[in-house]
């Protein structure tokens, strides 16, 4: 066969043409999408219930993904961006989902994850949008297309919510768990419902809060916020710029009576028997007023006044809040609570307080307050604040190592401290305890903490970091101390079994103490 262009095609030529190209069309239309590589992002155009279609390709879609590519969610779905990660046309994760469609407030579109995971981000650029039952492992994004109302409920983000809608719009989040919200719209209105949470809140701009639960922390980033609370919101700490005032952010005075740290300091505008209003309708909260119980569980949030009770078991749930006024008690056991607090006002603990949950819990001793033994099997925060309570005895066992433990008061001064099990112990601000014990044997214990007294009667070995300690003795045989940099002892150290020491290029010790003299000694 000769190759010849320029002659003439002849009718069974061009019929042999024709039919090899519609062949290799019809190949190209029916190849498998299995043959493309990669999709880096698309647009959704159509959803079955074992595939997507993806900017003109479809994908099969992995188990754990169908829950939110599902046909349930189509209304909410068609035209989102999308960017999945791929093999063989099989969709594994959804790296980020934009939303873009639109509800109507009588009837708003939702995205229902069925308990699914965007291992990305998901952004709403749309409005009247209903999110649910979805874990997000990315950021949380609400652009400035959102100029109504947004609603989420049991939503799960684990890294930053940012909210960028547009001006005086509404954010509902209900029963979810955040970590850092970052609100940077002015005049909108977030209502934090049932147990929600989150880190912490940072505002840019004026903006109203209301939430169920005690917030931990508000950042306010800029002086010229303005912060309007809901009437029962109440907040531990709110950071402040300086040289701003907080009532030049609250400027109601019953809203910054609920907000009881400035800047990590008491605020004295602060007044917590406002959990005390007869008056609260709130029928999710169990009021005790009086009487005497030989065994009292609390599985709620509770307001208990004027009791005696043998034994006590609080399990108000991890984000759980439990006020104890004028009780009397011989053992109580938490079981949950989370930072929301176990507070404690003019309660007398005869015997124990245990902390069995796996979780930080917060522990709040008011004025009045006399505990003879606290144990720890779990992170806690043990806030005394300027409060004149006595706190005997504290006993560290937790079940982790990593288990951080934090003490906040004066009231410190005179408890005796025991750490039986590796921990991290510190006190904040100008707290100092009267005595640590160390009596574990293994792993290590971290220290940075104020105390009168360290005593080591243990093998576990004992670091100290960021603390003043006025005596330390090591009493253990094979005791292990290891003095950080920034550890300061200000009195002696005493040995008296063979043991080890490491000790940072420089430490605080004064030259004429016994430490001092050892130490030029040895060096």
């Amino acid at each position: 066969m000769s190759f010849a262009p320029n002659d003439a095609v002849t009718r069974g030529e061009m019929a042999a043409f024709v039919h090899k190209a519609g062949k290799v069309s019809k190949e190209v239309e029916e190849s498998p999408v299995n043959q493309v590589p990669w999709v880096n992002s698309g647009v959704l155009e159509k959803i079955t219930s074992n595939s997507v279609k993806i900017s003109g390709l479809t994908y099969s879609l992995a188990s754990g993904v169908k829950n939110i590519l599902g046909t349930h969610n189509d209304a909410v779905l068609n035209g989102a961006k999308i960017e999945v990660e791929q093999s063989n046309g099989l969709i594994k994760k959804i790296e980020k989902l934009e939303l873009n469609k639109s509800g109507r407030s009588s009837s708003k579109v939702v995205l229902d994850g069925k308990n699914g995971t965007i291992d990305g981000d998901l952004v709403i650029s749309a409005d009247y949008v209903t999110v649910e039952n979805m874990t997000v492992q990315g950021d949380f994004i609400i652009t400035n297309k959102l100029k109504n109302d947004f609603y989420a409920e049991d939503l799960n983000v684990r890294s930053d919510t940012m909210i960028n809608s547009d001006d005086g719009g509404k954010i509902v989040l209900e029963d979810s768990k955040l970590q850092a919200v970052k609100v940077n719209s002015e005049d909108v209105r977030i209502e934090a419902r049932g147990s929600t949470t989150a880190n912490y809140f940072i505002f840019t701009k004026d903006a109203m809060i209301i939430s169920e639960k005690t917030i931990s922390k508000i950042i306010v980033d800029k002086k010229d916020v303005d912060l309007i609370l809901g009437t029962n919101t109440k907040v531990y700490n709110i950071e402040l710029p300086r040289s701003v005032d907080l009532k030049d952010v609250v400027a109601s005075r019953s809203q910054r009576e609920n907000i009881e740290h400035i800047n990590g300091w008491d605020n004295p505008e602060y007044d917590p028997y406002d959990y005390y209003d007869d008056d609260d309708d709130d029928d999710d909260v169990r009021y005790i007023n009086g009487g005497h119980y030989g065994k009292l569980t609390i599985r709620e949030d509770a307001h208990i006044r004027n009791v005696s009770v043998d034994e006590l078991i609080l399990d108000p749930g991890n984000n759980g809040d439990v006020t104890l006024n004028n009780v009397e008690v011989d053992y109580i056991t938490i079981k949950s609570g989370g930072t929301n607090s176990i507070r404690l006002i003019d309660t007398t603990v005869f015997k124990t307080i245990t902390v069995e949950n796996d979780r930080t819990i917060r522990i709040v001793f008011g004025s009045g307050t006399d505990v003879n033994r606290v144990i720890l099997e779990t992170a806690a925060i043990l806030d005394a604040g300027t409060s004149n309570a006595d706190i005997n005895e504290v006993e560290i066992r937790p079940t982790s190592g990593n288990d951080v433990i934090s003490f906040n008061g004066d009231a410190f001064s005179n408890t005796y401290v025991a750490v039986s099990k590796p921990a991290f112990v510190e006190t904040v601000r100008n707290t100092e305890l009267r005595k640590i014990t160390v009596t574990a044997e293994t792993g290590s214990v971290f220290l940075e903490t104020a105390t009168n007294t360290l005593y080591i009667s243990g093998k576990a070995e004992v670091i100290i970091d960021n603390t003043k300690i006025k005596d330390v003795i090591m009493a253990a045989l094979q005791a292990a101390l290891n003095i950080r940099s920034s550890a300061t002892i200000a009195g002696t150290l005493t040995i008296l079994e063979d043991g080890t020491i490491k000790v940072a290029n420089h430490i605080d010790c004064h030259p004429s103490s016994r430490c001092g003299r050892r130490w030029r000694n040895n060096n």
